[in-house]
C-alpha cells in the first residue's frame, strides 16, 4: 500500500466528538452518550434487543485497541491498523460486487448524499436528479443539499449520527422545501382509502415520461427494494435510462435489499448502474454502517472535483479506495484545519462479518421467515384499523401496513419497542422485529429477523403484545 502519512497528531478521539449538552449534541449530529452507554446498542441491530457475537466480538476489539492507541498518542499505530484493516475489508467485499472500487461512509444517507454531490460537483450545468420514493425524507434531503429533515432525523436515534454529509447548522442555511430540480416518482398512489401501490409497468411508465420531459437529469436514484419490502425492478429501469441517456449516473440504493434479496440479484443490479450502495444495520444486523461498490473510474471522476471545490463537507480518511484522493483529503485537512476524522473501521469491519454470514446463510435462512410473515400479515387483516399494503412482490421479511387514524402507527411502534416496567426493571422481551414508522401519515412496518433462534416463540410474543395493543385501542375509542 502507498505510504502517506496523516496529518499529525489526531486532533479528535477515534470514537467521536462527545457533548454533554444533548440539545446542542443533536443539532450537530454528534454523540451525547459515552462508548461504555452505547455500546450494547451500536453492538447489535438497531431495534433488536439480542447482538450477534459473531459479528462485533472483533470489532469490540479493535475499538479497544484504537482508544488505546489514542489514548497513548500513538497516531501512527492508529493509521496502520486502518490502513491495513481497510485493505482487507474491501478485498472481502468485491467477492460480490467483482471489478469495482468500495466506497465507505458511516450509513447508506451519508453515502447517498457523498455521492450526489460527486455528480454535482462534475455536472453543474445539469444538476437535476430523479428518485423514486416511498417517502421521500432521506432521499429528498440527500439529492437536494440536505433540509432541515436532517436535525428532526438526529432526534429518531438514542445515538444521533451524522446522518448527511451536512456542515454545521449555523454555517450553511437549510432550504425549507424540496427544489424543483429533484423529480420524484413514488411508488404509491394515495386516497383516502390508503396506500395502494402501483405495479412495475406504471412505474416504469413513469419513468419513461420523465425521461422524455426532463433533458436535465443527470443522477438517477434508483430503490431497490423500498421501506415497505417491495421490490423494484431496477435492472429493466438503469437499461431503459442507459439506452435514453448513456451519460447519466444511475446509482441504486440496496439498502433494504442486502441480504433480503439473493446476491445474484445484487451483482446484476451493480452491473446494470454505476454504483450500489449498502448497509450492515438492515437486514444484515452488523453495526451501524455502509458502503457503496463504484464502477471502475467513478470514484476518481467524481470526487477529485468534488474535494478540489469544496463539495463535501465533512472529509474522512480511508472513505476512498483511492490514494491519490485519500491524499487530497489529508491535504484539504491541514489547509482547512478540519478535524482529522476516519471512517470508522469497527463498524466496518462488522459489516463484512456480517456480510459473509449472510452470503453463507442466505439459501437456509430467507424461507425460515415466511411463515411468520403469513402468520402476521393474517393477523393484521383481522383488525379494520390495520391494512396490510402487500403481499406479492415484496420481501419476505417485511410487513408493511398503514393505519387508521394515521397516529395509530407510532402507538404501535412504542407500545411494541418499549416494554412495559416491571418494578424498577424494563422487562426486556427478545422480538425479532424492527417496528418504524415510514410515513408522516400513519404507514408502519415490521422487519423480522430470520438469526433470531427461538423465531417461533418471538412470534408468538409479537402477536399476544399486538392484540393486547389493539384490544387497548378498541376499548378507548
Amino acid at each position: 500500500m502507498h505510504a502517506f502519512q496523516p496529518p499529525q497528531p489526531l486532533k479528535k478521539p477515534v470514537l467521536g466528538e462527545l457533548l454533554e449538552d444533548v440539545s446542542l449534541a443533536r443539532m450537530k449530529g454528534v454523540r451525547y452518550k459515552r462508548w461504555s452507554e452505547t455500546a450494547p446498542f451500536w453492538l447489535g441491530n438497531a431495534g433488536i434487543s439480542r447482538p450477534y457475537s459473531e459479528f462485533t466480538c472483533r470489532p469490540y476489539t479493535t475499538y479497544k485497541n484504537l482508544l488505546s492507541n489514542f489514548e497513548q498518542n500513538k497516531s501512527s499505530m492508529i493509521f496502520y491498523e486502518y490502513a491495513f484493516g481497510m485493505e482487507e475489508i474491501r478485498k472481502d467485499i468485491k467477492s460480490v460486487f467483482g471489478d469495482c472500487t468500495i466506497l465507505f461512509d458511516s450509513n447508506g444517507s451519508t453515502l447517498i448524499s457523498t455521492l450526489a454531490k460527486g455528480v454535482k460537483a462534475r455536472r453543474q450545468h445539469e444538476p437535476d436528479s430523479m428518485t423514486f420514493s416511498d417517502t421521500g425524507r432521506l432521499v429528498y434531503s440527500a439529492l437536494a443539499f440536505e433540509t432541515p429533515s436532517i436535525r428532526q432525523l438526529n432526534t429518531n436515534f438514542e445515538q444521533p449520527l451524522g446522518i448527511f454529509d451536512y456542515p454545521a447548522p449555523e454555517k450553511y442555511p437549510f432550504r425549507q422545501e424540496i427544489p424543483e430540480s429533484v423529480r420524484v416518482i413514488n411508488i404509491f398512489s394515495h386516497d383516502a382509502s390508503g396506500y395502494i401501490p402501483k405495479d412495475d409497468s406504471l412505474l416504469l411508465h413513469e419513468l419513461e415520461q420523465m425521461l422524455k420531459t426532463n433533458k436535465k437529469i443527470c443522477l438517477f436514484l434508483l430503490l431497490h427494494v423500498s421501506r415497505t419490502g417491495r421490490i423494484l425492478p431496477v435492472e429493466k429501469m438503469a437499461s431503459m435510462i442507459k439506452s435514453k441517456k448513456p451519460d447519466a449516473y444511475v446509482f441504486v440504493d440496496g439498502c433494504q435489499a442486502v441480504g433480503r434479496l439473493p446476491y445474484e440479484e445484487i451483482r446484476r443490479a451493480f452491473d446494470a448502474s454505476d454504483a450500489y450502495v449498502f448497509v450492515g444495520h438492515k437486514a444484515l444486523g452488523s453495526m451501524v454502517c455502509g458502503a457503496a461498490a463504484l464502477k471502475r473510474g467513478v470514484e476518481e471522476w467524481l470526487f477529485f472535483p468534488a474535494i478540489e471545490n469544496d463539495f463535501l463537507f465533512n472529509l474522512r480518511l480511508f472513505q476512498f479506495e483511492s490514494i491519490e484522493i485519500n491524499e487530497l483529503v489529508a491535504k484539504k485537512q491541514v489547509e482547512k484545519k478540519l478535524p482529522n476524522y476516519m471512517v470508522s473501521l469497527p463498524e466496518i469491519m462488522s459489516l463484512r462479518l456480517a456480510l459473509s454470514h449472510s452470503i453463507e446463510n442466505f439459501a437456509k435462512q430467507r424461507p425460515t421467515v415466511e411463515w411468520a410473515k403469513e402468520e402476521i400479515l393474517d393477523l393484521l387483516f383481522s383488525f379494520g384499523a390495520l391494512h396490510p399494503i402487500g403481499r406479492a412482490n415484496h420481501v419476505n421479511d417485511i410487513v408493511s401496513f398503514f393505519t387508521s387514524p394515521p397516529s395509530l402507527a407510532r402507538k404501535i411502534k412504542d407500545a411494541l419497542q418499549n416494554p412495559p416496567l416491571l418494578g424498577s426493571k424494563k422487562c426486556r422481551i427478545d422480538l425479532p422485529i424492527t417496528i418504524a414508522p415510514i410515513t408522516d401519515d400513519g404507514a408502519a412496518r415490521i422487519a423480522i429477523d430470520p438469526k433470531i433462534e427461538s423465531l417461533p416463540e418471538a412470534i408468538g410474543t409479537l402477536k399476544t403484545r399486538l392484540i393486547s395493543i389493539m384490544q387497548e385501542v378498541s376499548a378507548r375509542f
